[in-house]
């Protein structure tokens, strides 16, 4: 079963209406209006800051970490696997 025969199904479209005829393949007719405000309700809310107009600025990490050397402060060869014999 689809989603939206579900939905005009169980009432969630006010005016929609079943078309006469096979009851397996009937056609479903939805008025636009309940369309637009089923759709209106599918959209999230906004939040509480959003709604008061504060930003939440983005931390100030923006990339990945260097990479950090070894004990004895030579970098990681991350190609080592590579040269291994089986």
């Amino acid at each position: 079963m689809s989603t939206i025969r579900g939905w005009a199904e169980a009432d969630r479209f006010p005016g929609a209406y079943k078309l006469p005829g096979d009851p397996k393949h009937a056609a479903w007719r939805i008025p636009e209006s309940a369309v637009m405000g089923c759709t209106e309700q599918l959209r999230p809310k906004p939040r509480a800051e959003e709604a008061r107009g504060v930003k939440i600025s983005p931390g100030a990490d923006t990339g990945a970490r260097p990479r950090r050397p070894r004990a004895d402060g030579t970098p990681a060869d991350l190609s080592a696997w590579r040269k291994l014999k089986r």
